[in-house]
């Protein structure tokens, strides 16, 4: 059996932005969803050590909050090529499941008792079995007096609104990915590609001094195309996402049956650690699958390294099928805040690595409370990326290339259609299919 190494790492955030509308300051809060990552290590990956480490020193993807749970092994997962995740008619949970790789992940996910510990983490749990709410109130911004789980009697539905809001904004929020990678080095096909190249020139005719050099210029041309790809590498991931299931019923028997703190009798404490250490209450829902590809090319010619070219494949891979899980499933879009508004234009920091070419659309999100006391987000304005100005915030081993021949790069992209008094830095948007 094969064995892989699980990286692990991630849960959501929550930023608070001081934002003036008019003469009021008013606090947003942003709330990031949470992640947790792994990397399926397989023993026979082509330079393994290489992209083992690049995935480790990847920057953690910055819409969403790093939550470290631990290094951990599992039996190495065998997808077959082809395999598409497809949901069953009527699921709109998540719960539908990959033919050919979902079994063995779920049967990870229950021996290591992963969903329990992502869990344990958003209580602080000590190991003695102790929990308690200042991370939850950290990252929701919540006052931590209000989430008193004693005083909310235990019951999931009858808690303080903060509470409950909690449990919807931050910890039903919770995802895993699962990466795993292949690689080849672009020798063969390059050089597939030049001799058909080459032969196309041949066939070029050369029957005055013009076509001679336009013929030289076409073999140069590949030449020079076959020397570029030749010293590249293409690396593939494939990505797993899973949803950590908070339901109301899973949380009413958390609170019942497995809260402890400093007021649990010492007798009781030792019983509810045990269970909740052992229980198969919580789950990870399959919500879907993407894949992405990426060819980087030595586009300096030696300058640079082998483990540099490949470290950039590895990455910007990574990055892009993130981008992909977001635009295709809801459910894991990351909200983003508005940088800067100036009654024409407005930008926010996200870019090409978020998948972005230009003229994609993106919801203007009002956050509010309603009657319950629980926080909606209403839908106010539709903005436009501009294709013009569309930050190219990729991973890049060298330096980011000037735009227009100038010593200035964009540092986020623009949008159109921001022309209106409803927008503010710091109100968020999220990108729309």
């Amino acid at each position: 059996m094969k064995k892989i190494v699980l990286v692990a790492a991630v849960l959501v955030p929550m930023f608070l932005f001081a934002q003036k509308k008019g003469k009021d300051v008013e606090e947003v809060k942003y709330r990031r969803s949470s992640l947790h990552i792994m990397m399926m290590e397989d023993d026979k990956l082509p330079e393994r050590e290489i992209i083992v480490g690049a995935f480790k020193n990847a920057p953690f993807p910055n819409k969403y909050n790093d939550h470290n749970i631990g290094v951990v092994r599992a039996p190495y997962i065998q997808i077959e090529e082809g395999t598409e995740a497809k949901k069953e008619e009527g699921d709109e949970q998540g719960k539908n499941k990959l033919k050919g790789g979902d079994k063995v992940i779920e049967a990870f996910f229950d021996k290591q008792k992963i969903a329990n510990k992502l869990v344990a983490k958003w209580f602080n749990q000590t190991s003695k079995g102790d929990f308690n709410m200042e991370l939850i109130a950290d990252r929701g911004q919540y006052d931590a007096t209000d989430l008193d789980v004693k005083k909310a009697g235990g019951q999931a539905r009858s808690v303080n609104s903060q509470l409950i809001d909690a449990g919807f904004e931050l910890i039903d929020k919770t995802f895993v990915v699962i990466n795993k990678f292949n690689f080849f080095e672009n020798e063969i096909p390059a050089k597939i590609a030049h001799v058909i190249s080459l032969e196309l020139v041949n066939e070029m005719k050369a029957d005055n001094p013009l076509m001679v050099k336009i013929k030289q210029a076409a073999k140069q041309k590949a030449d020079d195309l076959y020397e570029r790809m030749r010293k590249g590498y293409t690396v593939t991931t494939k990505a797993f996402l899973y949803k950590l299931d908070w339901s109301d019923a899973v949380s009413t028997v958390f609170y019942n049956d497995y809260w402890v703190d400093e007021n649990t009798p010492e007798e009781e404490k030792q019983k509810r650690f045990d269970l909740f250490k052992n229980s198969d209450l919580f789950q990870l829902n399959f919500v879907g699958m993407d894949k992405a590809r990426i060819l980087i090319l030595n586009l300096k010619g030696g300058d640079l390294t082998k483990q540099q070219i490949i470290a950039e494949a590895t990455t910007r891979s990574i990055d892009r099928v993130y981008a992909k899980l977001q635009k295709g499933y809801d459910v894991f879009k990351a909200k983003t805040p508005l940088l800067t508004y100036d009654k024409k234009n407005c930008s926010a920091k996200i870019g090409m690595k978020e998948g972005l070419e230009g003229k994609e659309k993106f919801e203007v999100l009002e956050q509010g409370v309603n009657k319950e006391g629980l926080t909606v987000y209403k839908k106010i304005l539709t903005i436009q990326v501009d294709p013009e100005r569309v930050w190219d915030n990729r991973f890049k081993v060298t330096d980011a290339p000037t735009i227009g021949g100038d010593d200035v790069v964009i540092q986020a992209t623009y949008f159109n259609k921001c022309k209106t008094k409803k927008l503010y830095p710091g109100i968020l948007i999220r990108q729309l299919k």
